[in-house]
Formats: C-alpha cells, sequence, structure tokens
C-alpha cells in the first residue's frame, strides 16, 4: 500500500513537473509581452504662473518629489 503511494505521488509530481516546464510566464502588472515600454515620456504642465521643479535632495537633505511650484519661489 505505501508503495501504491509511493508510485502515485511520484507520478503525479513528476507530471507537474513536465506541464510546467512548457508553461510560459505572465506579464505582470499590465506590462507587454515583449518588455518594451508603450508609453513615452510625461510631461508635465504646471498653470500659468507657476514652473516645474524637478525631484531631488533640499539643502537640508530632505527628499523633495518634483512638482509645481510658483514662479516667486523658484530658484533661477
Amino acid at each position: 500500500m505505501r508503495m501504491r503511494t509511493l508510485y502515485l505521488t511520484s507520478d503525479l509530481f513528476v507530471t507537474a513537473i513536465q506541464l510546467s516546464a512548457g508553461a510560459a510566464l505572465a506579464p505582470a502588472n499590465n506590462q507587454s509581452a515583449d518588455g518594451v515600454e508603450q508609453a513615452g515620456p510625461v510631461t508635465e504642465t504646471c498653470p500659468s504662473g507657476w514652473v516645474w521643479e524637478p525631484d531631488g535632495y533640499m539643502s537640508s537633505g530632505k527628499w523633495r518629489p518634483a512638482h509645481c511650484a510658483p514662479r516667486d519661489a523658484a530658484a533661477p
């Protein structure tokens, strides 16, 4: 009885490996199958009187993400 169980288990295991060897990976997070980025670069626009400031570290050492800033506050 133990041998039959062992044979059955090993047969199922071998079959599962053979089936999964031919399987293809599914794309994740809506990625295309060929791995090429479909969208172009994002162009940020700010309202009149505002300017786009790229992300970077402030003089205090804290990270600041990119954002629209008033034209008066933007560094020349």
